[in-house]
């Protein structure tokens, strides 16, 4: 271990050499663990809800030969284990994916693989993959509510992670221990919800960062067993949040601990962590669409609302034209009954108002479909009448893909990017 060696509270020492030692033990102890009998045995019985890929595409045959993988889907397993680490800013998803991955010293201090840092502010500007060809693998996305530019640009890009890794073991709602679930961090879990669905609903757990467990003991002699609570509180704030039928699992960690109690406590929350994430079913998240934030949403609104305008009028001319393409037919059936190919309005019709007004209202409720034949009268009506009917047509299909609560990637890409592509550009 790189780091310096620290003293517990009654006052023993180790030794750095002994300390990496007896860490470098415990990992190697740990891997032998994953891939004995054990593994199946006592975490992973359990049946796939949807249909996995085949266990050589999802292991690589890196870190298990294929007897093993055969083994292992025998018995309904299919790794890696795909964690996904969800949360708002600053709630230590990059510190907890880096314990998970490795826990040593040197790996959560200095050699990080998903960087942070001491502030508040982002340290993860685009979502981050690790772990491919082992036995875990983490996925750390970057915080919401930073900017409208930035938050729809990061959600892009998760979409296109989520969807490229195609299945999901664990979806983990990262909050630090101390912090309350304000109104950013709700913000952030509403919008993965609409985004993964099924995924969040049936694979989610809530791991609590930046755990003292010390400070808590002496809060707990203080206060009573304030720990208990916050869990408690914590499980049942995030089943009403999500609409879950029952409470998530939920664990506290230090994920960057500097004293050995601290690491032993926190090494062996991994392996809780670990084994929950490896029972959960795996989700699929192959197709994914993409929710619009807010602000997208008004601005659809809007330009919807400047369609639907368009297309009154639109409709105003298609009546004047059909009442044009009706007088000059005769008012009734094909070519008028007007005697001797007459192209004015029928005497007769004029001289029963009430009858030639019911058969205007008839010819303009059925688009003309049941009326007269507007080409066979009057030619000069029926190239305008069909490009107005079609231009209509695109500009309500368009209205409803604004209105729309969800996006394809594909477009989604193509807004985040500020292309000429635009939604309102493509309006015809």
């Amino acid at each position: 271990s790189s780091s310096s060696t620290s003293s517990s509270g009654d006052g023993n020492t180790h030794s750095s050499s002994t300390r990496s030692n007896t860490r470098t033990n415990v990992i190697f102890g740990s891997c032998l663990v994953l891939c004995s009998s054990w593994l199946p045995a006592m975490l992973f019985r359990s049946h796939i809800r949807c249909e996995p890929a085949e266990p050589a595409e999802r292991a690589d045959g890196e870190f298990m030969s294929a007897d093993a993988q055969q083994f292992l889907a025998k018995e309904g397993i299919f790794l890696p284990v795909n964690i996904c680490l969800l949360g708002s800013t600053g709630s230590g998803k990059s510190a907890l994916g880096n314990f998970i991955l490795d826990p040593l010293d040197r790996h959560i201090f200095d050699e990080q693989t998903f960087e942070t840092g001491e502030s508040s502010e982002s340290c993860t500007a685009a979502c981050k993959v690790a772990g491919e060809g082992s036995a875990v693998l983490i996925v750390d996305t970057p915080g919401y509510n930073e900017s409208h530019a930035k938050d729809f640009e990061h959600m892009v890009g998760v979409a296109r992670t989520l969807r490229s890794i195609r299945f999901a073991h664990a979806v983990v709602l990262v909050k630090k221990y101390d912090a309350r679930l304000d109104q950013p961090w709700r913000e952030t879990v509403e919008y993965y919800r609409d985004l993964m669905g099924p995924a969040i609903q049936h694979n989610v757990i809530v791991v609590l960062t930046a755990y003292n467990p010390g400070r808590s003991q002496r809060r707990s002699k203080a206060f009573g067993d304030v720990h208990i609570e916050r869990v408690a509180q914590t499980a049942r704030e995030v089943q009403a949040l999500l609409r879950l039928d029952c409470q998530p699992p939920v664990f506290v960690i230090e994920a960057m601990p500097e004293l050995e109690d601290e690491w032993q406590a926190s090494l062996e929350t991994r392996r809780q962590i670990l084994r929950q994430c490896a029972r959960q079913q795996p989700a699929c998240i192959e197709g994914l669409q993409v929710p619009k934030p807010p602000l997208l949403r008004r601005k659809d609104e809007q330009e919807a609302s400047r369609l639907e305008g368009q297309i009154e009028e639109l409709e105003v001319r298609v009546k004047n034209l059909k009442v044009f393409a009706w007088a000059a037919t005769g008012g009734r059936g094909g070519g008028g009954g007007g005697g001797g190919g007459q192209t004015g309005v029928n005497r007769d019709v004029l001289t029963d108002l009430a009858q030639a007004q019911r058969d205007l209202a008839c010819y303009l409720t059925d688009n003309g479909q049941k009326g007269p034949e507007v080409g066979s009268a009057n030619s000069e009506t029926e190239e305008p009448l069909q490009e107005l009917m079609r231009a209509i047509k695109q500009k309500r299909a368009k209205a409803e893909l604004l209105r729309s609560t969800h996006m394809t990637l594909e477009e989604a890409e193509l807004r985040s990017t500020g292309s000429s592509h635009s939604v309102r550009s493509s309006v015809p």
